[in-house]
């Protein structure tokens, strides 16, 4: 049975997550506070969230979570370096893989689905999506000072500090849209299709416990 975006915004609903639903686009778009602290994940805007779209294709029997523009390599001078330890980089997690557009420099890891005629269930999803909260967060601290230094020191991935639980209501689209508008989650949803330059790789890892509370 095709997953539908009326399912997926039930599974958001069922931790009082708030979001944006582009039903033309098939696509809900939603923002992950993070901690405000100084060596703790940034957008390239500066902004301390991780932003997340959640995509349906073929019909809804594909789900693909990106996030978009996670970094952009564009100005830094080590961009083939951090692209070399991409592989090492997506070894470290289930599912996820990396898309790079040579065009704008946008980094953007993503976790795909084919769902095909099986049906999707809550626990698969929002392992999804904090599987991919996770590596933004763990890896930032990887690619940032690489970025910067051209430098890759992967022991710098370990303990992040954890998130609060979605009952401490640290799931917000607000504070985006306030600063954004909606006309740049159209941008957000637009740009899903960037120039692959990952692997797929899916070897046994330290990723998710299959939780679903965030925390």
């Amino acid at each position: 049975m095709a997953t539908t975006l009326g399912q997926l915004a039930g599974f958001l609903d069922e931790h009082d997550l708030r979001y944006e639903v582009d039903s033309e686009e098939s696509a809900i778009i939603v923002a992950f506070a993070c901690p405000p602290d100084e060596d703790e994940y940034k957008t390239p805007d500066g902004d301390a969230m991780v932003r997340l779209v959640i995509r349906l294709a073929e019909d809804g029997e594909f789900l693909s979570i990106f996030s978009p523009n996670a970094w952009n390599l564009d100005d830094s001078p080590y961009k083939e370096i951090i692209l070399e330890c991409i592989p090492a980089i997506q070894s470290q997690y289930k599912m996820l893989r990396f898309d790079f557009d040579p065009a704008d420099g946008e980094l953007r890891p993503n976790i795909d689905l084919p769902l095909e005629d099986a049906t999707l269930t809550s626990r698969q999803f929002h392992r999804m999506i904090q599987g991919l909260i996770e590596s933004v967060r763990r890896f930032d601290r990887v690619i940032r000072p690489a970025m910067e230094t051209g430098e890759v020191l992967f022991a710098l991935r370990d303990s992040p500090k954890p998130f609060m639980s979605p009952a401490d209501e640290l799931w917000r689209l607000n504070a985006l849209t306030d600063s954004a508008g909606f006309d740049e989650f159209e941008k957000l949803i637009e740009g899903g299709d960037a120039e692959a330059d990952g692997t797929d790789t899916t070897p046994d890892s330290d990723g998710w416990d299959g939780d679903s509370n965030y925390g």
